[in-house]
């Protein structure tokens, strides 16, 4: 009896643990990371954007167009996690909030670079959009 007890009180802390639920505009901006960042593929990052995000990812769309990139070449490994968040409010414009990611890039062959990432979101209407991003 005090095994099953034990094994439900740890089953429950680790439940609690893991469910850290993420909020919308959070699952945005990791959405936009992982198709920018780790799959590098743009036309998925640009179904999370709007404005200035938006624009700049239409122009390196535009920047690429034409070139290929051989199966053989070697990508990097990048890993991130979220290291901040902040809460906005301009007077008269949407709630908006601001993730800063530390990135961990590893190349093949040579030593990990470590970047932040800080990616703004604003939610439109009942959808939340990266409106700007740029690594700092």
């Amino acid at each position: 009896m005090k095994r099953k007890k034990l094994f439900l009180g740890l089953l429950a802390i680790s439940f609690l643990g893991c469910s850290a639920a993420k909020s919308p505009s959070e699952n945005v901006a990791r959405q936009f990371v992982e198709a920018y960042y780790l799959k590098i593929d743009l036309n998925a990052a640009i179904k999370v954007c709007d404005g200035l995000a938006l624009e700049k990812i239409r122009q390196e769309i535009q920047l690429r167009e034409g070139q290929s990139i051989s199966p053989d070449t070697r990508q990097p490994k990048v890993s991130y996690k979220k290291v901040k968040e902040l809460v906005e409010k301009e007077a008269g414009e949407a709630l908006t909030e601001v993730y800063l990611f530390e990135l961990t890039i590893t190349p093949q062959d040579y030593a990990s670079l470590k970047r932040i990432s800080r990616v703004k979101v604003r939610q439109i209407g009942e959808d939340w959009k990266v409106i700007q991003f740029s690594d700092v």
